[in-house]
């Protein structure tokens, strides 16, 4: 019979095979890292040596907020499989998030999994999302802030409430969306990606003919492992416009003084996921000198 069985930290040797096809080698063709906190089981068949499947759960403070525990990757090799191994690796998955507390699981998957196990195991797919990297920062234009307007870092605490407000409604529309309160802003930042000076907020200033505040935002977050490994490339988590302010060319001031802000950190690149099925955000991104980079897929099983 299938099993999964538990990988203790710093164990797992007998993986790596299965851990390059899965996840790809790591910087240099070293073995892959794994996050700091994450959860990982070997997929065994009997009378097998080495494992022929894995799936790992790694720390993510939105799916959490949604009651999930977040799976990056669950894989099982191509001659294995349709021998249980994926159920088993699930199946521990979900246990683990019942133990926690949660709900069920999300998985993201660079690879499309079978519709038919998808559907015998309870789960759904949620959405597929496009993958976009742009590596040429120099090459967007810098951004032209009209009189009246400026861009600039979220200031602690001032800010947190009104940063919450606006999430609310640029990003309000998002698949995934969940309100943000004062308290969630400021939760950004104490993870080690996120930093206020990487938060822009566009704002309008007073004797306008528009009242002053908050109009949009953009986020930056560079996480720190992975630019000790040599890769000086950004994540744009979030970004968007008040609905009462679009179609003023401000998503474009945006991401600009995003790019600019990567620039003065010394970064060559940004990359961001949208929503495949958003024909006007994707092709905002292509205009902007994104390239299309794969499809990230979701899917959803409840515990």
């Amino acid at each position: 019979m299938a099993e999964a069985r538990p990988v203790p930290p710093g164990g797992g040797e007998g993986l790596r095979p299965v851990l390059a096809e899965a996840l790809g080698p790591g910087p240099g063709g070293a073995p892959p890292a794994h996050p700091e906190g994450s959860r990982r089981w070997a997929g065994h068949l009997p009378g097998a040596g080495a494992p022929a499947g894995f799936c790992r759960a790694v720390p993510d403070e939105e799916t959490r907020a949604r009651g999930r525990l977040c799976l990056d990757a669950l894989y099982v090799s191509p001659p294995h499989r349709r021998k249980g191994l994926g159920r088993a690796l699930l199946q521990a998955a979900r246990e683990a998030a019942r133990a926690e507390g949660l709900e069920g699981l999300w998985a993201y998957s660079h690879l499309e999994l079978p519709p038919a196990f998808v559907e015998r195991t309870g789960g759904a797919k949620l959405r597929a999302l496009q993958f976009f990297h742009h590596g040429r920062l120099a090459a967007i234009p810098s951004p032209r802030i009209p009189q009246g307007y400026r861009v600039r870092a979220l200031s602690l605490p001032a800010d947190l409430a009104p940063a919450a407000s606006l999430y609310n409604a640029a990003l309000g529309q998002m698949w995934n969306f969940s309100p943000h309160t004062a308290q969630d802003i400021a939760h950004w930042f104490k993870e080690g990606d996120a930093a206020a000076g990487n938060c822009l907020l566009l704002e309008s200033l007073p004797g306008q003919a528009e009242p002053a505040g908050l109009l949009g935002m953009a986020v930056l977050a560079v996480d720190p492992a992975r630019l000790g490994a040599g890769d000086k490339t950004a994540y744009l988590p979030d970004i968007g416009v008040h609905p009462a302010h679009r179609g003023k060319g401000w998503g474009e001031i945006l991401l600009a003084s995003a790019a600019a802000r990567a620039l003065e950190m010394g970064l060559t690149g940004i990359e961001l996921v949208a929503d495949a099925s958003d024909e006007g955000a994707c092709g905002f991104y292509r205009r902007m000198g994104f390239e299309a980079r794969g499809t990230l897929r979701v899917y959803e099983w409840l515990s």
